[in-house]
């Protein structure tokens, strides 16, 4: 009797294929910006579940697990670097990382996400 094959995992969608190309811009810079400043952090949400599986869904940010005690630094170099308003929205979890101005409507964010 055959054995059937160990499913294997769909090729990664591209962000582009996500979403729209500044916003995909707004998320890649980040992610760069984080990744120079050696600042650590875990991809998580849509993003990662689709590099993991290939499963893609509408999404309206990018989640960034980090730790709370990185916070400040990594809101600090964004700033610094880019421009980005951050707003610590709940102190107890969650920070969010605005691509315009102070998050207005429509505009992209980053949740940095901890103590979960």
């Amino acid at each position: 009797m055959p054995t059937a094959a160990a499913p294997s995992l769909a090729a990664p969608v591209s962000l582009d294929d996500m979403v729209e190309p500044s916003v995909a811009d707004f998320y890649g810079r980040a992610l760069r910006i984080l990744h120079n400043a050696q600042l650590p952090f875990v991809l998580g949400g849509t993003f990662a579940l689709a590099h993991l599986t290939g499963i893609s869904r509408a999404t309206a940010d990018l989640d960034l697990f980090i730790r709370r005690s990185d916070y400040e630094r990594i809101t600090e170099v964004l700033q610094a670097q880019a421009g980005w308003h951050s707003t610590l929205t709940h102190p107890h979890w969650l920070g969010k990382v605005h691509a315009q101005g102070r998050g207005g409507e429509g505009a992209a964010f980053i949740d940095l996400i901890f103590n979960s």
